[in-house]
């Protein structure tokens, strides 16, 4: 066995590393054998050679689902976080006490325009000269525009409600989470 040589690549075959044709008893590397469809000398198919064929193409398709099934989980987890963070609900998204000082927003809005306007037609008609009726006016625009700041200033009051309730959604999902990824 020291002078045996490879049939296919023409190199020594070490102990316990050859294989034999099963038809001409030609020798071969194992690996060389595995790679080889027909032997050399006497040209039957090997066997082995559909075998592990067979194996390598599994191992590939085994490999290939395993790659998708973590694509797939990738993929599982990213929509797991989109749906976490997804809008809330109404109950969250306009909360009673948000929607009442809406309301008093807007009101807010309407009276200021209405006294904008009082202001302004008052001046029109009880000023005696061109100059007080012109600080009439801008005193209607004035108020009006005090009666606008107003409402922006508590409907921004609202939406300090909202997005307070908003990150105590988020902060709670959060919660959730993290508590499942440590009972895992």
């Amino acid at each position: 066995m020291a002078n045996l040589v490879c049939a296919k690549c023409n190199k020594k075959i070490e102990d316990n590393n050859f294989v034999e044709c099963p038809f001409c008893w030609e020798m071969y590397h194992k690996e060389c054998w595995e790679e080889t469809k027909f032997c050399l000398s006497c040209k039957k198919y090997n066997l082995d050679f559909a075998r592990v064929q067979a194996e390598k193409e599994e191992a590939e398709q085994k490999a290939e689902q395993e790659e998708k099934l973590k694509v797939e989980n990738v993929q599982e987890e990213e929509e797991n976080e989109e749906q976490l963070f997804q809008m809330p609900t109404k109950e969250i998204n306009h909360s009673p006490i948000a929607n009442t000082i809406i309301l008093v927003s807007k009101i807010a809005f309407v009276l200021g325009l209405v006294a904008g306007v009082v202001v302004g037609a008052d001046a029109i008609i009880n000023a005696y000269s061109f100059g007080g009726r012109v600080v009439g006016i801008a005193s209607g625009f004035v108020v009006a525009a005090l009666g606008w700041i107003a409402s922006v200033l508590i409907n921004g009051f609202a939406d300090l409600i909202n997005n307070s309730q908003k990150t105590a959604y988020y902060l709670s999902k959060l919660v959730d989470k993290k508590e499942k990824e440590n009972d895992e």
